[in-house]
This record gives C-alpha cells, sequence and structure tokens, in this order.
C-alpha cells in the first residue's frame, strides 16, 4: 500500500469515528443533525428575499413552523444582514438539498481550517496522522456540525486570511476578514492588534480589501431592501442577556450571588482588561512577526474575554489548536515530549468530548480556552525557548 493510499485510508477511518460520535450527539428536539440553528438562517433569508424583516420573531416562528416540530418555538438570527448574500448559495436551495450540502460543507471546512493552520504555523511536512487524529476529536467543530452553526465557516475564512496576511496579499487578506464580522467578537483582540499592525506597518491595501467587501455586499443587501440595516438595529432582544460561554457569564453570575443584580460592565471591562494586559506584557504582538507567534495564546485568549460566545463559536480554536501540533511537531526534536504533548491533548479533547454527554448546558463551557491557554505556555517553555 502507498502513503497516499494509507493517509486515505487512516482519514477514512476517522472519519467514520468522528462521524458515528456526532450521531450520538444529536441536540435536544432536532429532527436531524446539521438542522437546529441552520433552520433559523434559511427561513429567515426566506423572508429576506421576500422582501419581509428577516428579524421578526412573529415571522420567523410562523415560517419556521414548516421545519418540522422542534423544542423551541423559533430559533432567532441575531448576525448582521450580509449573512444573507454571503450564505446564499446554500440558503437558496431547498431545505432538503441546503442541510446536507451545509454539512458536506463544514466537514470539509474542518479538515481544510486544521490542515490550513499547520501550514500558517510552518512549512514543514505535515504528520498526517496526528493532525486528522487531533481534528476528529476536537468537540467544538462537530457541534458547529451537529447544529448547523456558521463557526467553521467563519474559522476558515480567519486562517485563510491570516494566510494572506502572511504571504503578503494584503487586498485578499483584507476581503477575507469581512467575514468574520458576522461573529467579530470571538477574536476581537485579533482585530484590535491586526488593526494597530496595519497602522504601524502601513499595510493600507488590507483594510481597502475589507472595505471594498464590504461595500459590495452592502450594494446588494440596499439594492434588494433599503430599510435592511434598520431592521437589523432595530431588531427585538440582545444575545449579550444570555448565559454564554466566556468569562464574563460566570463574573456576572458571582456578582449576582454577592449584590442582588448582574450588571452589564463586565461585559465591556473583561475584554478591555485582557486587551491592556496583552498589550502591556506582550507589546511584540504588535508586530506581524510577534503577532503570528502569539496567535496560539491570543485566539483562546479573546474567545475567553469575549462579551459573549457559544460552545460551537470555541471552532476557532481549531486554528490554535492545529498551530500548536505543528509548532510541536516542527520546532521540539524530543520525541518524548513530542509523544506527552500528544497524549495530553488527546486527553484533553476527550475530557470536552465525554463532559459534553453530560453537562448539556452552553456556559458550562467557559474553561474550555484555559486549557489552550495552558497548552500554548507549556509548548513555549519546552520548545521555542530552546531554539
Amino acid at each position: 500500500m502507498t502513503k497516499r493510499s494509507h493517509r486515505i485510508g487512516v482519514l477514512g477511518v476517522l472519519l467514520t469515528i468522528a462521524l458515528t460520535v456526532l450521531s450520538l450527539y444529536t441536540p435536544a428536539g432536532a429532527l436531524n443533525v446539521g438542522e437546529v440553528d441552520l433552520k433559523a438562517y434559511h427561513s429567515a433569508f426566506q423572508l429576506y428575499a421576500e422582501g419581509k424583516n428577516p428579524y421578526d420573531p412573529v415571522l420567523l416562528q410562523s415560517a419556521q413552523q414548516a421545519y418540522g416540530n422542534f423544542s423551541e418555538d423559533f430559533q432567532f438570527v441575531w448576525n448582521p444582514p450580509w449573512i444573507f448574500p454571503l450564505l446564499s448559495p446554500v440558503l437558496s436551495l431547498p431545505w432538503e438539498s441546503a442541510v446536507p450540502i451545509w454539512m458536506v460543507f463544514n466537514i470539509s471546512a474542518l479538515f481544510l481550517v486544521s490542515f490550513l493552520g499547520w501550514k500558517l504555523e510552518s512549512g514543514s511536512k505535515i504528520s498526517w496522522l496526528s493532525l486528522l487524529l487531533f481534528t476528529a476529536l476536537f468537540f467544538p467543530a462537530w457541534e458547529t456540525i451537529a447544529f448547523g452553526q456558521l463557526s467553521l465557516f467563519i474559522a476558515l475564512a480567519t486562517v485563510g486570511a491570516l494566510l494572506a496576511w502572511k504571504h503578503h496579499h494584503d487586498f485578499l487578506c483584507g476581503a477575507l476578514f469581512f467575514v468574520p464580522s458576522i461573529k467579530p467578537h470571538v477574536i476581537y483582540l485579533l482585530v484590535i492588534i491586526l488593526a494597530l499592525i496595519i497602522i504601524r506597518e502601513r499595510r493600507f491595501k488590507i483594510l481597502l480589501g475589507f472595505v471594498g467587501a464590504a461595500a459590495i455586499f452592502s450594494a446588494l443587501l440596499l439594492a434588494h431592501d433599503p430599510e435592511i440595516f434598520w431592521k437589523w438595529v432595530y431588531l427585538q432582544g440582545t444575545p449579550l442577556d444570555l448565559k454564554s460561554v466566556t468569562l464574563v457569564t460566570p463574573a456576572r453570575e458571582m456578582l449576582l450571588r454577592i449584590t442582588g443584580t448582574a450588571p452589564s460592565w463586565p461585559l465591556y471591562a473583561i475584554p478591555a482588561l485582557a486587551l491592556g494586559t496583552v498589550l502591556i506584557f506582550k507589546s511584540a504582538v504588535t508586530t506581524s512577526k510577534g503577532f503570528f507567534r502569539s496567535l496560539t495564546l491570543l485566539l483562546p485568549l479573546s474567545f475567553l474575554t469575549a462579551p459573549y460566545g457559544w460552545s460551537f463559536d470555541q471552532s476557532i480554536l481549531l486554528i490554535a489548536q492545529a498551530m500548536l501540533i505543528a509548532r510541536v511537531y516542527s520546532t521540539c526534536k524530543s520525541k518524548e515530549f513530542q509523544i506527552l504533548f500528544a497524549v495530553s491533548l488527546v486527553s484533553y479533547e476527550c475530557l470536552i468530548l465525554i463532559c459534553s454527554f453530560f453537562l448539556k448546558v452552553q456556559h458550562y463551557f467557559a474553561w474550555v480556552p484555559i486549557g489552550f491557554i495552558a497548552l500554548h505556555y507549556w509548548v513555549e517553555r519546552k520548545c521555542v525557548s530552546k531554539h
């Protein structure tokens, strides 16, 4: 058997295992895997296409009744309106076709994000077995697939933008960074620090690429519905009031127990404190070289301290995981440490996976990014500092 055949065989086995695990984790109330949140996007797009308000909860609830019986009355859409033209190739399809196509895309994106994450860190030969194993065990990404969420789409655009940045394809980098603007809060540290680097290194083509993409999609939206942005601005409710998977939720819960109220200031104070700490103690991140070296810290720290985010949004950490794996296998010559790292990472991923079967509440997973922060410093101390 050739090496290529062996790799394809290994990938097939891992995909089978991962899909089996995925089939066991079906969100409560879902008719099928991949439908829960995709139902919200698909029904909102149909309203948008018909010239109706895709953010109206009454219209959404009525539209979603045609999709079957779910445990919730309806799924809301918080995302900005450019989600509709961005995802129109899938959302414009009939529901029966959109679900499997979106699932295939997400599964493909899962492994592509890991592959590109490795390339972002190192140009060395890829350790396929290790990379595929860790990817197949990465629970937040499989939850994204199970819910039909957008997180892998955002992760793929983010790693693509970072690769374009690294290789000085600045206009493409900016255009790709428009996609994460669907959920910018989960990578807010990256966005702010990259803005500082753009100014410092005068790479204004990146900004031009972003503005160009924003202008194109805004024109498409306004041509279809001149009031679409106002409909989004005045949507009812906010996810900031919900319990999510960041430090903000346990901080507000602690204040609630102490004072009897859950103030909103931690939503802004915690991200501001994290940003200030990074800029003071890791000032090297404001250069391109220092930024890429610190990505494996910035990604989990950004998510951990974000105003809000859900466990499937932790799919963005797949980039940091792939970079850490590449760093260990390309810079650390100690086989013993490589094995110890692999065992530790697999154990941590299995812990997350096991918890997912018992802890069904989203905000119980706020601790997940902390493990990746610990892995970053462990790898830095054991590998990088010696070279």
